[in-house]
């Protein structure tokens, strides 16, 4: 529905890999508290943003638990340790969408009430009998 969260402002901490093991290896110096994820050379610091919109990265953070390192893999095979630092979930009302929801609509406000005017103008018979003859076949099987 529309009241739900949609956006997510937070900030998050990625260090890149060239391999899965290197991953499980950052994870488990973080884990040991010999070192955080700040401490390796190209750690990129996301501080505040708009977690679903930041780069390829955002997306993910999203779904993930606040301060947990967690290993991420991309869709190009790029390998990063990801640690959600902070989130909070923006939620949306229906007044914050009304406009955008009207005007996706409106083009199609004619069209609708073309359809209601010729379906009371027309008279619909359904033939039940296939249908019929698929119940009787059900009624048949134990």
């Amino acid at each position: 529905g529309l009241d739900r969260t949609r956006a997510w402002t937070g900030s998050f901490t990625v260090v890149t890999v060239p391999s899965y093991k290197m991953a499980e290896d950052v994870i488990d110096e973080i884990e040991s508290g010999n070192k955080s994820l700040d401490d390796y050379p190209g750690a990129l610091r996301y501080n505040n943003v708009d977690m679903t919109s930041v780069d390829k990265w955002g997306s993910h953070s999203v779904r993930l638990p606040v301060g947990e390192p967690k290993i991420v893999v991309l869709n190009d095979g790029e390998i990063g340790v990801v640690q959600v630092r902070s989130k909070t979930g923006v939620r949306s009302s229906f007044e914050d969408y009304r406009e955008s929801l009207r005007s996706s609509l409106l083009p199609y406000v004619n069209e609708y009430h073309t359809v209601n005017r010729l379906r009371e103008s027309q008279s619909v018979q359904v033939d039940s009998s296939l249908f019929e003859l698929i119940m009787d076949l059900d009624s048949g099987i134990e």
